[in-house]
């Protein structure tokens, strides 16, 4: 397997960071301790330790956070420098028991969704598809957590929800035949430390004014909107 058919077959699988130590033993000697920079259950990325030949095989021992020590076998399929000073190095797992693959990837599944949770939540009320879609994208690359919903009602049973917590509030002023102001006003009132933002492209400037001074709005973001605009508009 070539360097480039592994990084494809990694893209293939989730990858994450854990907060894990890998062994690695060649010839019957322990080489050092590695840190796990990023793992998934086809292979890890690792760095520290005394230096390691790309195309050789290695014994790896992973302990892993809450799980017994997992031997396997890995290859070095690349080398190169980090922001730490020393090398990190593409090991590709080599002939994975079926039960330590599970483990690898049940354990990575969980960080993600673990991680995944402690991303803020961004509710996104819109009954535009295109425009719930193209917003969502926007904040998943800004690492937030996209709540969609298309109309009030379905707004309001995720506010109602005890057990999401939304951090911010991007929603459109005219939602079919719903009004998108109303509901600023009732989350002002009872989710008053909800961030509210008002999105809209052809409301009149006395609408925002209103929104903004009555306090159901912290800040407006045009329709359409660009990355920087969705930036000042969460931070502001």
């Amino acid at each position: 397997m070539t360097g480039r058919d592994w990084q494809a077959k990694i893209r293939k699988s989730p990858r994450v960071e854990v907060p894990a130590i890998a062994y690695v033993i060649s010839r019957g000697e322990i080489l050092g301790a590695y840190r796990v920079e990023n793992l998934c259950a086809g292979g890890a990325v690792l760095a520290g330790g005394l230096p390691l030949m790309p195309g050789m095989m290695y014994r790896l021992v992973l302990e892993l956070p809450g799980s017994r020590p997992l031997p396997l076998t890995g290859r070095v399929m690349r080398r190169q420098d980090n922001t730490h000073g020393d090398y990190c190095y593409g090991i590709a797992f080599s002939d994975v028991d079926a039960a330590v693959e599970d483990q690898l990837q049940d354990l990575v599944l969980s960080r993600l969704e673990q991680q995944h949770c402690n991303l803020p939540k961004v509710l996104v009320v819109d009954d535009s598809v295109v425009a719930r879609k193209a917003l969502s994208q926007e904040l998943q690359g800004l690492g937030l957590s996209p709540l969609l919903a298309p109309m009030p009602l379905d707004a309001l049973r995720l506010l109602l929800n005890k057990e999401v917590q939304i951090d911010i509030a991007i929603v459109d002023l005219y939602l079919g035949p719903a009004d998108g102001y109303q509901l600023l006003k009732y989350m002002a009132k009872t989710f008053p430390a909800i961030r509210r933002i008002l999105i809209s492209g052809r409301c009149r400037l006395s609408q925002l004014e209103l929104a903004l001074s009555a306090g159901y709005a912290h800040a407006i973001l045009p329709k359409p909107w660009g990355r920087e605009q969705i930036l000042h508009a969460i931070a502001a």
